[in-house]
């Protein structure tokens, strides 16, 4: 089966059984409503409340089962998320033209809006003479487009400071201790021992002047 009858065959039911993964490791199962985009995602709607919304928020890991009316069938298996903003709107807007009472159902109770990136796909086909099952090569998922950025305004660049060098200190000077100075010592003055005193007749004998020599006499 070539991409464009997959996409075919998979637009022509309106149903498939979902399972994922519960937080005990335990498969969980239910029949939900698909539709398809251009780029083979599977868009469905569950309740917030829902296991599979908590299961799939949890482990993103889910298989697909479609079709089986006319004996064929296509397992699918890949990753789901749930799309916010433009992507949403554009998933939502498949799934309307699919299921034109989902804003209605959404509006009795909070929705929330899974996409499946299928990257196994097994067709089944059990309405000829032999059966057929062959696996689907898939191309990776195309990016959805990102979100234009508001274009910041272009910020007033200040000039750059004038950085004046810093002032060159001059080297610690080496102070020289101050020499030790030595008080002067005072002169050393000689003792003359006294001399010893005079003896005899002439020896004085405290003031006495009389005991001076008599000065000679003068001439006429």
């Amino acid at each position: 089966m070539e991409r464009d009858d997959l996409l075919a065959f998979l637009r022509a039911q309106r149903w498939a059984v979902e399972a994922s993964v519960s937080v005990h490791g335990t498969p969980q199962a239910a029949v939900i409503g698909v539709a398809l985009t251009d780029d083979l995602e599977v868009v469905f709607d569950t309740s917030v409340a829902s296991r599979k919304t908590a299961n799939l928020r949890r482990n993103p890991r889910v298989a697909l089962v479609v079709g089986w009316d006319d004996a064929r069938t296509v397992q699918l298996e890949g990753l789901a998320d749930e799309p916010r903003g433009a992507e949403l709107e554009r998933l939502k807007a498949t799934y309307f033209a699919r299921f034109p009472d989902g804003p209605e159902r959404a509006a009795r109770e909070p929705l929330t809006y899974f996409r499946v990136r299928p990257r196994w796909v097994r067709v089944s086909d059990f309405s000829g003479p032999e059966p057929t099952v062959t696996v689907v090569e898939l191309s990776p998922p195309r990016r959805a487009p990102r979100e234009p950025r508001a274009v910041a305004a272009e910020l007033e660049v200040t000039p750059e400071l004038e950085v004046t060098p810093a002032l060159e200190v001059a080297p610690e000077l080496e102070v020289t201790p101050a020499l030790e100075v030595t008080p002067e010592s005072p002169p050393a003055v000689e003792l003359v021992p006294d001399a010893d005193p005079p003896t005899g007749d002439g020896a004085f004998d405290g003031d006495h002047s009389s005991d001076l020599p008599e000065a000679p006499p003068t001439e006429p």
